[in-house]
């Protein structure tokens, strides 16, 4: 913390309560990017499966998007 900076602010109505139902929130929002990524990978395979049968051209997700 520089010299002249405020000392942190806390909002007034921020309790402990407030504070699980953060982490909750962050936790779910966890799960569903868990989620996210197993779909992105199922849907690469199938994706994958498609271009080996020949109905698709080839598609490159880049190094990104391997889950």
């Amino acid at each position: 913390m520089t010299r002249n900076s405020p000392p942190p602010r806390v909002h007034p109505n921020f309790t402990e309560e407030s504070k699980d139902r953060e982490t909750t929130v962050s936790r779910s929002l966890a799960v569903t990017f868990v989620l996210t990524s197993t779909e992105q990978t199922a849907a690469k395979s199938r994706i994958t499966e498609r271009n080996q049968s020949g109905s698709l051209p080839a598609v490159d997700f880049g190094e990104g998007f391997a889950a």
